[in-house]
């Protein structure tokens, strides 16, 4: 059996941790064996979940900033453990001391995993600290992941590790977000939606998903069409905000807050068009299963080549206003959309979850032969 340690952010909703889940939850438990380092637990449903399926869970939390408690952590974790292999999955390049620890117990193989493009923060000290950590990740990785392209290169550089990355796939389960006529109308029939046009998204609410401006384009369909309703899938620290700022605008009665579900398949079967106006991703996997359900999807330009899977994206940039946002999403509410059979395009381009573990399986089984 191959011992696997993950080292990763903190058990919470997130997409990371969501991926890892569904990676662990289809690998074959008598072949692999995973153990988890989250720097934190928010979601004790998750972590019983996890142990469930054979993981032990160690958990660093995040108030243990100082360095020398994190590599007093590691270390006995690592001589109370003997792994086969190291992965740590993260966004940004400043989580590479696993790797250096690992090193120092020759534990071969290293994998670094990078899930998103950009951290969005253009200081000096903070440019200057990822071009380090950077150094230090392509030093001491064996291996070089990513979830897409642009995400490998933004975490170690392009030119430095072109020939070296390795996209492992965020795939989804397929059969799970098939579009579901019976589902439809049954979220539609609860939420009083039946005569109505339906925009969605699902994400965290932070400043990556945008949500302000995606809020703000509503707003301007409102004045378009009227008979329109948004739903917003998810948890985060900008909320508050959000909701002050549809109140601001007038448009409580169309804007439904659902937090987190975990039937999100279920709501993406009511949705008529999804609206995805992100910042940065590293991929999107919740746009992977939109399309999987055959939405059309509003996207914004810095979505990757990796996610585009269907002919029913239109990315469109976000230096253009709102109203224009508006103005093309509209015409989309007029298009005929078939949905039965968009599920066929995510499985040709592998992004099934059977696929994707399987192809991770084989990796961690052949790199310790």
């Amino acid at each position: 059996m191959v011992k696997i340690v993950y080292f990763m952010t903190p058990l919470s909703n997130g997409g990371i941790e969501k991926m890892v889940i569904s990676w662990i939850e289809h690998m074959n438990a008598n072949e692999v064996h995973i153990d988890i380092v989250p720097q934190g637990i928010k979601n004790e449903e998750a972590k019983r979940h996890l142990e469930s399926l054979g993981c032990n869970i160690y958990n660093m939390p995040l108030r243990q900033r100082n360095i020398i408690q994190k590599i007093s952590f590691i270390r006995k974790l690592f001589k109370s453990n003997h792994y086969d292999i190291v992965h740590v999955h993260t966004s940004v390049a400043f989580d590479f001391l696993p790797l250096v620890i690992a090193k120092y117990f020759s534990i071969k193989h290293r994998i670094m995993h990078s899930h998103n493009t950009n951290t969005f923060n253009n200081s000096y000290i903070k440019k200057w600290t990822q071009n380090i950590s950077k150094f230090f990740s392509r030093y001491y990785a064996t291996h070089f992941f990513a979830c897409s392209k642009d995400a490998g290169y933004n975490m170690f550089g392009e030119k430095k590790i072109k020939d070296k990355l390795i996209v492992v796939k965020n795939g989804i389960e397929v059969e799970k977000f098939k579009f579901n006529a019976y589902k439809r109308k049954q979220i539609r029939d609860e939420y009083g939606l039946s005569e109505k046009i339906v925009f969605g998204h699902i994400g965290r609410f932070n400043k990556q998903k945008n949500h302000n401006f995606l809020i703000e384009t509503f707003y301007q369909i409102t004045k378009l069409r009227e008979n329109v309703i948004l739903l917003l899938i998810g948890e985060g620290e900008l909320v508050g905000n959000c909701k002050r700022q549809i109140e601001e605008l007038g448009i409580s009665d169309k804007v439904f807050f659902l937090g987190v579900r975990k039937n999100v398949n279920d709501y993406l079967q009511a949705m008529d068009i999804f609206m995805f106006p992100s910042l940065y991703e590293g991929l999107g996997v919740v746009l992977i299963e939109a399309q999987c359900s055959g939405l059309p999807c509003i996207v914004s330009k810095e979505i990757v080549d990796e996610a585009i899977l269907t002919d029913k994206i239109e990315k469109i940039d976000l230096k253009l206003t709102a109203l224009d946002w508006a103005n093309i999403a509209v015409d989309r509410i007029n298009s005929e959309e078939m949905r039965n059979n968009a599920w066929i395009d995510v499985m040709k381009n592998d992004y099934s979850i059977k696929s994707s573990s399987e192809w991770l399986e084989h990796f961690y089984l052949n790199l310790v032969k």
